[in-house]
């Protein structure tokens, strides 16, 4: 009768060994962590915006599309700037996700994640403008 041992090797000295991952694994992770972090950012300012305009800011169909902002502007100001506030915030969670990914990119596709690491910020700073 033989027996298999399947328990790992133990070094001599007791402990047991830990394999490492390598910079571009630690890289990726912090990658990772900064993409859903910020997508989760996004969602939650989203949200937030659909329940100030659902909420605090009421549509008007009696004027103009083009007219219809200003009007709700003038009704609710408080309301607006928060509105507006959030409305940046959102295109810098989308800024930011963007340029994870470019980070994420770098080493798998150099060329997208170049081009999305160079408009990224352009974006985001031209939004916010």
């Amino acid at each position: 009768m033989t027996t298999l041992d399947t328990s790992p090797a133990v070094p001599r000295d007791g402990r047991p060994s830990v394999v490492s991952a390598g910079p571009a694994e630690a890289d990726d992770a912090t990658c990772y962590r900064v993409i859903s972090r910020a997508a989760l950012f996004t969602t939650v300012v989203c949200t937030s915006m659909f329940v100030i305009m659902g909420g605090f800011i009421a549509f008007d169909q009696s004027v103009p599309q083009q007219y219809a902002e200003l009007l709700q502007a003038q009704r609710a100001p408080g309301a607006y700037r928060v509105f507006s506030i959030l409305d940046s915030f959102v295109w810098l969670g989308i800024g930011t996700t963007l340029i994870g990914l470019a980070a994420l990119f770098r080493h798998r596709a150099p060329a997208r994640g170049n081009r999305r690491r160079l408009l990224a910020p352009r974006m985001t700073i031209l939004a916010v403008k």
